[in-house]
């Protein structure tokens, strides 16, 4: 039945991906909620380490989101 024309075949990948949130409000912690579902590493950037998505992700990164090279580093160090 799964190798049969019609059907999608949904396999979840065997290595995680990784996601970067900048901006750790309650937007980004709804989006950490439904990522739970899934092997996703998740990143947030967000100068304040209480902000809503800080308990969910599996990294929190400190740093203002509204400066060019905190956001470039938090991307290249972490998301490579």
């Amino acid at each position: 039945m799964g190798n049969s024309p019609g059907f999608l075949s949904l396999r979840m990948p065997t290595t995680p991906k990784k996601i970067g949130i900048l901006g750790g409000g309650q937007l980004g912690r709804m989006m950490l909620q439904e990522a739970a579902n899934y092997p996703i590493e998740t990143y947030v950037l967000d100068i304040d380490p209480q902000c809503p998505a800080a308990r969910l992700c599996t990294h929190y990164v400190q740093g203002d989101i509204n400066n060019f090279d905190a956001v470039y580093n938090f991307g290249k160090k972490w998301m490579c």
